[in-house]
């Protein structure tokens, strides 16, 4: 399990469900320019998560989608060097996404401690975040 480097216990990471097709919304509701300086959802909710004390971010996408997903997190977060997941690289080919329990699976891989998992095109809230990554486990 990642530890923080001054011994306070396992790191938190922030799993961003960014693989969806937008196909009801027309168009990558994941990166619509919601914001000031064209911030996304999934912008409010790094900086909420990071606000609350997580401190990695693992990003599940489509592999047709990395390069605008990486560019526009470069963009809004110079500072943050997210993990990427690509959706699609797990399991039998599909034209669509496998759904939100694939997309949690592909990313085992990347977290190894206690996970706040956000839909990347909806918001939260610091408040819901907050709560989530408070929570008690339920092995607790």
């Amino acid at each position: 399990m990642s530890e923080r480097g001054d011994g306070a216990g396992p790191v938190t990471s922030l799993l961003l469900l960014a693989g969806g097709l937008g196909s009801r919304f027309g168009g990558t509701k994941q990166l619509a320019d919601v914001g000031p300086g064209g911030a996304a959802i999934l912008d409010h909710s790094i900086r909420e998560a990071g606000a609350a004390g997580v401190e990695r971010i693992v990003v599940v996408g489509r592999s047709d989608l990395d390069a605008d997903l990486r560019a526009h997190l470069a963009s809004q977060h110079p500072d943050l060097e997210p993990v990427m997941v690509h959706q699609d690289a797990y399991g039998p080919s599909r034209a669509r996404p496998w759904g939100t329990g694939h997309a949690v699976v592909s990313a085992l891989s990347a977290v190894d401690g206690p996970v706040v998992i956000l839909n990347a095109d909806d918001h939260y809230g610091p408040t819901g975040i907050c709560l989530l990554y408070t929570s008690p486990s339920p092995r607790d």
